[in-house]
């Protein structure tokens, strides 16, 4: 059974939307100059794909048909280029966040990623302008009448 975040079903004739960053399909640092790199911020971000298991959210559309929804589809949303360093600078607030919770205050490897992280705000300054270009999946689904 799929559980819901909220307190109420769907209506039925409504319209499910469900928007979710997925690291292994939608995750690209981008760097606007060619003698530039980031080795720092691709690997801070691998570490998120490593650490869990991301393959619910290309299964979603499977899950809600099995769970009587209709029309489920799901693709890209490309942002704005101007939200890419913003969500640069959030998505990197939240490894810190993910280092702490996932691997624990003492642990070697979270302070190995929260370095790693420290340089990847190194690389995404005005200097070098790495930014990780983010493209949500969004799965819309239709609860039937």
């Amino acid at each position: 059974m799929l559980l819901s975040p909220f307190p109420f079903p769907p209506k039925p004739g409504g319209y499910l939307q469900w928007d979710e960053l997925d690291p292994f399909n939608h995750y690209d640092v981008l760097l606007p100059k060619s003698t530039s790199d980031a080795p720092n911020m691709t690997a801070t971000f691998q570490n998120v794909k490593d650490l869990a298991n991301w393959s619910w959210i290309a299964e979603l559309p499977r899950t809600l048909l099995e769970e009587g929804f209709q029309d489920a589809a799901q693709s890209p949303y490309e942002p704005r280029t101007e939200l890419f360093k913003a969500w640069t600078y959030l998505d990197l607030c939240t490894t810190d966040e993910l280092s702490f919770q996932w691997l624990g205050r003492d642990n070697a490897d979270g302070d190995t990623w929260r370095r790693l992280n420290l340089k990847a705000y190194e690389e995404a300054d005005e200097s070098n302008g790495a930014v990780l270009r983010l493209r949500p999946t969004v799965t819309i689904a239709r609860k039937p009448l």
